[in-house]
């Protein structure tokens, strides 16, 4: 099975969802892929980068999906 690596913020964590209901988990679950939520809360454009490689490259997905930039634009 394909792996997609889905990395951002709050968004994409999915605090406060139930689990199996994050739209991470809705993805994969609608396109048959394994998926692995790298959403961190309050986390920025800066955040993302500094662990893209570890979380992202290293791992070697088949999709990555990126979503980022709203802590971005609120804490300035």
């Amino acid at each position: 099975m394909k792996t997609l690596v889905c990395m951002g913020d709050s968004l994409t964590e999915g605090a406060d969802i139930p689990v199996g209901h994050t739209w991470p988990s809705m993805v994969g679950n609608a396109l048959n892929l394994d998926v692995i939520n790298c959403g961190i809360g309050g986390d920025t454009t800066a955040g993302m980068l500094s662990r893209f490689y570890p979380e992202v490259v290293a791992k070697m997905p088949a999709f990555v999906y990126i979503m980022g930039g709203t802590n971005d634009l609120w804490w300035g």
